[in-house]
């Protein structure tokens, strides 16, 4: 199916297309009916809605901070009354919105006030009856209760605020040396939510800023439930997560219209560039210096490692059968992490292997770039190739021992052949063009 851009574009030269008789009004009105409407939400409503959550959040905060003004003062019972009475007046609000049929603004701000007065009221009541419980059951407590406002309200933010706190659950909970593979079941919710909206329209407003939501606490969530037991399974898991997130942009949001509709493949791009030039050096790979007694480890450490790694697999053998050279090759990363990860153990720990396999790596995925980006005249991929190899030579040129002449002449080498690439590029397209 073709972008809504190329859609609307279409649309806007069907009335040319039809007056120039290049088209009769019966094929234009079949191409309409065939693609169906592409309405852009405007920056009035989405303005409303941002409006809506933001006024939420400083009121709620205020109401907060007004609690907290001679606190120490107040009674048992008086606590209790305003840490419930904000509450239940917020459920009213929402009620009454919900009857009323209001638009997503009132809904989003009614369930964002929800959310954060039922977060304060746990506080208040956990502190003032000296309830026990530690930040981590808080974040979870929080967490249950305002996930099903997402569904209620048919509301986003209940959705990304329960993302952030168990989140933020996994992270407490793994720096006490707590079991946080639960997070997955905790998970199911929001996945839910998630596909609901993405079903319904993956690049509305509020299904993208769900997507940035979930693609900023993926990473983080992921880091912390691996034990680690394993020397150097990091590079593995979070090379996967990466890879994961990319490669589900290109099967899923390949037509995005814009970077911030397609924060997985930004965040998930970003991270495996990342992650490639840091493992160019020895010191991700120090860490393994020996063949692993494979018998000390669970079943769950070894499936947390490699399994996301089979998926990575599933996703970029399509794309390389595709013939799409560029995205299989980036978002293949992951299989090279682990490859890697298990030539530095089997040779007892000789780091230099890793570092060589992720030189080669960005040379082969820059130049793929490069190619490629000459061959479809795109100026932003052929630029981003040549960024990476500069970067890459630089970085190689700097950790040599070579005098600052050489170095310098280098750099001017390097930048000089930008620019000329750039020029001619650009030339070229100017000349295509007229």
């Amino acid at each position: 199916m073709a972008g809504k851009k190329f859609i609307r574009w279409l649309y806007e030269e069907l009335p040319s297309l039809v007056e120039n008789g290049v088209l009769g009004q019966a094929q234009a009105d079949a191409l309409k009916e065939h693609y169906g409407s592409v309405v852009k939400i405007g920056g009035r409503n989405v303005a409303l809605v941002v409006f809506s959550i933001i006024g939420s959040l400083l009121i709620g905060t205020g109401i907060i901070l007004l609690f907290a003004h001679n606190w120490s003062q107040l009674t048992r019972e008086a606590r209790t009354l305003l840490a419930i009475a904000p509450l239940l007046g917020a459920q009213i609000y929402a009620v009454n919105v919900m009857r009323q049929g209001k638009g997503v603004a009132a809904r989003e701000g009614a369930a964002t006030f929800v959310s954060l007065l039922f977060a304060s009221a746990v506080a208040i009541v956990g502190q003032t009856y000296h309830i026990g419980g530690d930040v981590g059951g808080f974040l979870l407590t929080c967490a249950i209760f305002i996930i099903p406002l997402a569904f209620a309200m048919d509301t986003v933010m209940p959705a990304a605020l329960y993302m952030g706190a168990i989140t933020g659950w996994v992270s407490y909970a793994r720096c006490h040396d707590e079991r946080v593979y639960f997070f997955w079941l905790l998970m199911i919710p929001v996945l839910v939510k998630y596909v609901n909206m993405v079903k319904a329209d993956r690049y509305a407003g509020r299904a993208v800023f769900l997507s940035w939501v979930m693609a900023i606490c993926l990473p983080i969530a992921a880091g912390f439930i691996q034990e680690y037991r394993i020397d150097g399974a990091w590079i593995v898991v979070f090379a996967s997560v990466f890879g994961l997130m990319y490669l589900a942009a290109k099967q899923w949001f390949a037509d995005a219209e814009s970077v911030w509709a397609s924060p997985f493949k930004v965040i998930g791009g970003a991270g495996i560039v990342v992650m490639s030039f840091l493992l160019t050096y020895g010191f991700c790979w120090d860490e393994i210096r020996y063949w692993h007694p494979w018998h000390d480890f669970s079943g769950m450490d070894y499936a947390m490692m490699m399994l996301p790694v089979a998926g990575v697999v599933l996703l970029a053998v399509p794309l390389f059968v595709k013939k799409r050279y560029v995205e299989a090759v980036t978002g293949g990363m992951p299989i090279l992490a682990a490859a890697g990860f298990l030539a530095v153990t089997l040779s007892g720990g000789v780091e230099e292997i890793g570092m060589i396999m992720f030189n080669v790596y960005l040379l082969v995925l820059s130049i793929t770039k490069i190619v490629s980006g000459i061959k479809r005249e795109s100026v932003a991929l052929l630029n981003g190739g040549m960024l990476m190899l500069g970067l890459l030579i630089m970085l190689r040129f700097i950790d040599s021992d070579l005098e600052f002449l050489a170095k310098g002449i280098v750099f001017i080498i390097l930048g000089a052949g930008f620019l000329t690439v750039n020029v001619l590029m650009l030339r070229k397209k100017k000349e295509v063009s007229e």
